[in-house]
């Protein structure tokens, strides 16, 4: 499930592509609205329940028993409401959550979490959008901990550049050793979406804890 764009309201749908996950196929953009520990709790103790009691059944009568994805699409989602959208929207937010709240993301990472200091000093010859007549782009860079949605923290925005200087530091909240650390590069437009022109990760081993 693709993480938002900080202070995003929605979500992208991954499409109906046949490597899509049935329980993840929609296209179009879903309301982002982050589920507590407790929603998510209620969510996963309930989906636990119904498998482990068709699992009984299907046992009983001798028929097969639903992978946790088929069962997911197949019987939870549509229990949750009739509105396909809603029912999208609620996987998605509700896998979004997990990454936040458990190890699905990132197993590797160890420790309690703290703050990670991160100078962002410049870049040189961004490349200038494909069928874009301007020679310059107003860039800013973005980093975060993948999976981890309050991480996410960006530069100011340089106008009228491609080799932007930003010498910001920012503090990446919740990090642990073991993390990736995203950074990526976007450009500011006031009349449509913000594009990404490039996006690179940084293990943990790359930079923590000397530096990089």
């Amino acid at each position: 499930v693709p993480v938002p764009l900080a202070g995003a309201a929605t979500i992208v749908g991954l499409g109906q592509g046949p490597e899509v996950p049935p329980f993840l196929r929609y296209e179009g953009l879903l309301r982002y609205d982050p589920m507590s520990e407790e929603d998510v709790i209620g969510h996963v103790a309930r989906l636990w329940h119904l498998m482990s009691s068709s699992a009984l059944e299907a046992m009983q009568d001798g028929s097969g028993c639903l992978a946790v994805g088929e069962f997911l699409a197949q019987r939870y989602l549509p229990q949750t409401s009739k509105t396909k959208q809603w029912q999208m929207e609620l996987c998605y937010n509700l896998l979004l959550a997990m990454r936040d709240f458990t190890t699905l993301y990132n197993a590797t990472a160890i420790g309690s979490p703290h703050p990670l200091s991160i100078t962002i000093c410049s870049a040189r010859g961004i490349r200038r959008l494909d069928g874009d007549e301007a020679e310059t782009c107003d860039p800013y860079c973005m980093c975060h901990i993948p999976g981890k949605q309050s991480s996410r923290m960006q530069t100011k925005v340089v106008t009228d550049t491609l080799d932007p200087v930003w010498n910001q530091t920012l503090e990446l909240g919740q990090f642990c050793t073991g993390d990736v650390v995203t950074f990526s590069i976007w450009t500011k437009d006031p009349h449509r979406r913000d594009e990404q022109l490039g996006k690179v990760q940084l293990s943990s081993a790359q930079f923590f804890p000397h530096g990089f």
